[in-house]
């Protein structure tokens, strides 16, 4: 029998208590026709838009939010419409939140219009829509965490914060407040992944500490302070250190997903398979297997859906660009081009996909150690987990020598692609789309592989071929990620579908809802 932590035992207990709402209560119920016409086209809609999985749901929400403000409806008829189009595409169950969350989700919505605008007045369109976009997305974070139970993520975050606070050290003048936010900060997203959505929603909440209570007081000291507080989150979001801090906790971050898998499943007899490290070593091995196997679902599912985000992505563009460029610069379709634009990356992201590996037997013992630390505060190895946090001080020469070596590396790489695309034929149109979509490809092949390999806690071997391999891959990685970037803000084809297509769709599904809620109700009358 070993001696737990107090932080695991009040992990325990909150794993403990049951998670979501009264059976009693009513609950919220759409037509199982128009659930089947809205998941389909939400499924279709988002093989254009590559978010990550995990965020699918608040980008869905973002997007409808904005529609129904924007439409010109009150808080009551949005909030209603909102949880309701979610529920019809499958982001949230059906026959399963209460009636009363509608309330709730529209005292968020009146605050956050409230906001917008006291806040909007007087300003200039270009800024103004930015202020849209960023209360919005606020106001998004805080409705999914009031729909959606979160207590056993929160109690997660709380104890992994808590560790990390004690394990890094800061070489730095920074403050002791400062530093508790760093870290609070680096775990959620070395966590749980979180976009800089959650993280300012979660800074507004330490500002301001009645903020989901609606306070009129502090929405209005808020209303007031806007453009300060805006850019104090900001300097944390975008803080370097905040940054590096959060990659090295990824390992502690593997540690504890662990320890919440075998909470999750055996939340009832914790306290005793926690008190035995034999038993807890048994019970980890098993959710480290089920995790790798997971791993291998979404590397899976991610690689499917960039695949066919890129594949329908070129075959438009084709048609739209390079095949009219083709007929009217060389009377003629180049075909070897034509089908190597269209077929090349799909396969390249496929095959980088399934030689991607999942992690190995040590990597599972060396988590069994790290979690033999957290629970009982010791180690097979004695080893520090991380290493003291040192921010490099380069000088200006070193600087710019960097930058020059960093600037060669884009000539030379692109330089030797574009070389061999013209020997192959290609003309200028036909390299720019094959190099744009090669930086893309090589950019979602690097955040898929990171999502399936991030239970890896094992430190990656480099030698000198891996070394010269990254030095000359990392422009075109670093091209696709500032892509990846710009075209969600230009994506035409997202465009197309939310303001042209998507408005009058689901205006036709929430019909098709109404008139079978009125047939089964006229039925009822009869039977």
């Amino acid at each position: 029998v070993n001696t737990m932590n107090d932080l695991i035992k009040y992990l325990i207990e909150v794993y403990k208590k049951p998670i979501g709402w009264k059976d009693s209560d009513e609950k919220i119920s759409v037509g199982e026709f128009s659930t089947k016409l809205a998941s389909a086209y939400e499924r279709f809609r988002n093989i254009f838009e590559y978010n990550e999985e995990h965020l699918v749901r608040r980008h869905a929400m973002s997007r409808i939010l904005k529609r129904r403000i924007t439409s010109g409806n009150n808080s009551s008829k949005i909030a209603r419409s909102l949880v309701e189009e979610l529920i019809r595409a499958k982001y949230l169950p059906n026959n399963t939140l209460p009636v009363d969350i509608i309330s709730v989700v529209e005292a968020i919505i009146s605050k956050y219009i409230y906001i917008y605008n006291n806040i909007s007045s007087g300003l200039k369109l270009k800024i103004k829509n930015k202020v849209f976009d960023w209360v919005v997305n606020i106001a998004v974070v805080e409705i999914e965490e009031a729909i959606i139970p979160h207590h056993r993520e929160n109690a997660l975050l709380d104890v992994m914060y808590k560790t990390a606070r004690k394990s890094v050290v800061f070489k730095t003048s920074i403050d002791n407040k400062r530093k508790d936010i760093y870290v609070f900060v680096a775990s959620a997203r070395s966590l749980f992944r979180v976009d800089n959505n959650w993280i300012a929603y979660k800074l507004l909440n330490i500002t301001y500490k009645n903020w989901t209570t609606h306070n009129p007081q502090e929405v209005n000291s808020f209303i007031n302070n806007f453009w300060n507080v805006r850019k104090n989150i900001d300097d944390i979001i975008y803080n370097k250190t905040v940054d590096k801090l959060s990659k090295n906790l990824k390992t502690l971050a593997v540690y504890f997903l662990i320890i919440d898998g075998v909470l999750r499943k055996y939340s009832q007899d914790a306290d005793k398979i926690f008190s035995d490290s034999h038993i807890l070593s048994q019970l980890v091995r098993k959710e480290c297997e089920k995790r790798y196997k997971h791993s291998k679902e979404v590397l899976r599912r991610s690689a499917v859906r960039s695949v066919l985000f890129i594949f329908f992505t070129k075959i438009i563009l084709a048609f739209i660009i390079e095949v009219p460029f083709d007929m009217f610069y060389h009377g003629k379709i180049l075909f070897v081009p034509l089908f190597t634009n269209i077929l090349f990356h799909p396969a390249l992201l496929m095959f980088i996909s399934s030689v991607t590996k999942i992690p190995s037997h040590r990597n599972t013992k060396n988590i069994i150690d790290g979690i033999n630390w957290i629970v009982y505060g010791v180690s097979d190895k004695k080893k520090i987990i991380f290493s003291e946090l040192r921010i490099s001080d380069n000088s200006t020469t070193r600087g710019v020598i960097a930058t020059f070596l960093y600037f060669m590396m884009y000539i030379i790489t692109f330089g030797v692609l574009i070389a061999v695309l013209d020997k192959l034929g290609f003309n200028i149109v036909s390299m720019f789309l094959f190099l744009l979509f090669l930086s893309l490809v090589s950019f979602f092949a690097i955040r898929i592989r990171q999502t399936a390999r991030r239970l890896v806690v094992e430190d990656k071997k480099e030698n000198f071929f891996t070394a010269l391999f990254d030095l000359f891959t990392l422009p075109i990685v670093r091209a696709g990620r500032w892509i990846s970037l710009k075209s969600s803000k230009i994506n035409i084809f997202v465009f197309i579908l939310d303001f042209i297509i998507e408005t009058p769709f689901k205006m036709l599904v929430e019909l098709f809802d109404d008139l079978f809620a009125f047939i089964k109700e006229k039925k009822e009358e009869i039977y």
